[in-house]
């Protein structure tokens, strides 16, 4: 039923996020492994951190959220900001040997696009000798990345 897949959560002090949705309770896991909640690590809380934060000095360093499958300089290892880039990389992620060098290339290059990544992936990814490299976590996080996290021309 539709109204199942709605989420309601509420937090407990002491005990984190309590989520449910689906007609059962779900985990919230933090982003970083060991996270719970503690000083200098996982994502931002909305009251640790921020403009007001920084403006009088201090504040919280973590990030807000969790970095982008979807961001070619997180695959790279390495700023990467235009095809350009990609091209003056030294050392191309392979993910395990499934991809050669120069599909990542190819890959890296189609994510600096983000109006046409969606496309170019799903048909880097529907070759035959490719298939098999959709089991690795990291290119299901690109894939992921690509088609669900919203980009800078969503209104």
């Amino acid at each position: 039923r539709p109204r199942d897949a709605a989420l309601w959560w509420k937090y407990k002090p002491g005990m984190g996020f309590e989520t449910h949705g689906f007609a059962r309770r779900m985990e919230v896991h933090p982003w970083k492994e060991g996270d719970s909640g503690d000083k200098g690590t996982g994502w931002r809380s909305s009251m640790g951190g921020g403009f007001l934060a920084s403006l009088f000095g201090g504040g919280d360093k973590r990030p807000r959220c969790p970095p982008s499958g979807g961001n070619p300089s997180n695959l790279a290892g390495k700023e990467v900001n235009s095809e350009e880039d990609v091209l003056h990389l030294q050392k191309l992620p392979t993910f395990d040997g499934l991809l050669r060098p120069s599909e990542s290339e190819l890959l890296l290059t189609y994510l600096t696009a983000p109006y046409l990544r969606v496309p170019l992936v799903l048909k880097h990814f529907a070759d035959p000798q490719r298939v098999r490299a959709l089991g690795h976590k990291d290119i299901q996080g690109v894939l992921d990345a690509c088609f669900f996290e919203p980009g800078p021309w969503q209104p």
